[in-house]
């Protein structure tokens, strides 16, 4: 009975077929609905569908009332977001531990992509019409897909490099 329980429910992320389903099925989700509404509806109504602008228009509007409802709460989010982020960090640099670094590896950009989005709801708000909301959109797109491309490009060199890592010392 030398196993512990670590050894047991085997934390090796970066080595399971499941934490990269996760991460791709994670990004998928993440870059199809920036913000909540779908890139396909953009293009519609970017190509000059009415009833796709007046869809865009109304889902743009719940979600950004949704985003000023969770601004009141920013502090709150902000702090949880904060701790959560530190306790994984806390546990996955200094200690190593293999599941904390594949936590923080998913964590850290999903919460940079919610800040990207909070910060262009409050800049769509303001926006005068229709061609500007979908540009608008369209940029956020964009954005979150950068973040997500780069995240999945680290992850994976991270999680190489900590393979290679076990297998050689």
């Amino acid at each position: 009975m030398t196993d512990t329980i670590w050894t047991l429910i085997g934390t090796g992320s970066f080595s399971s077929i499941w934490f990269w389903v996760f991460l791709g099925i994670l990004w998928a989700h993440v870059m199809q609905a920036p913000l909540g509404v779908p890139v396909d509806l953009v293009r519609r109504a970017q190509g000059g569908d009415g009833a796709a602008a007046d869809d865009l228009r109304a889902l743009t509007g719940v979600r950004l009332s949704e985003a000023q409802r969770l601004a009141r709460m920013a502090p709150w989010r902000a702090g949880g977001w904060a701790f959560a982020l530190a306790l994984l960090a806390g546990l996955a640099v200094p200690y190593g531990i293999e599941l904390a670094q594949a936590a923080l590896a998913l964590a850290v950009p999903l919460a940079w992509v919610r800040w990207v989005e909070t910060r262009a709801a409050g800049r769509m708000a303001e926006v005068p019409d229709m061609s500007a909301l979908i540009r608008a959109h369209m940029a956020l797109r964009r954005k979150v897909q950068g973040i997500g491309i780069a995240a999945v490009f680290l992850t994976s060199v991270f999680g190489m490099l900590r393979l290679l890592a076990e297998r050689v010392f």
